[in-house]
């Protein structure tokens, strides 16, 4: 019965050890300075960039076809665009326009990890209402 005891105390004692270090490691975790890449002028302009150069009059509203394209591509450290790809199609000339309508874009801010740029993925709907 006293070696139970004993036995009993030690577990505890050890779990009790164990909780701490792993509550202190929790607690000292690294945060990261990030931030992701920005169209110029914000999201605002982004959002007024593609309704003004969404031709909806020649894709959509001509056979009344409404919904969304959403694309996603990369931001590189200079803020170019690359590799943009169709990630939920429409139609194929829709899926082509919002990706040309992707590629034209103008140079982004970068997105930044502790001040230094990084290439980024982002993605996008293109709405055709």
């Amino acid at each position: 019965m006293k070696k139970f005891f004993l036995l009993l105390f030690f577990l505890g004692t050890v779990l009790s050890c164990a909780a701490q270090l792993f509550a202190k490691r929790d607690s000292t975790k690294v945060k990261t300075n990030y931030t992701m890449p920005e169209f110029p002028g914000g999201r605002d302009e982004l959002f007024m960039y593609l309704n003004k150069n969404v031709n909806i009059q020649r894709y959509s509203k001509l056979d009344h076809v409404r919904g969304n394209v959403y694309v996603s591509f990369f931001v590189t450290k200079e803020g170019k665009i690359e590799n943009i790809k169709v990630t939920k199609s429409l139609r194929k000339d829709l899926d082509s326009a919002a990706v040309s309508l992707i590629m034209n874009m103008p140079t982004w801010k970068p997105g930044m990890i502790e001040g230094k740029p990084i290439r980024v993925k982002y993605a996008l709907p293109v709405y055709y209402w």
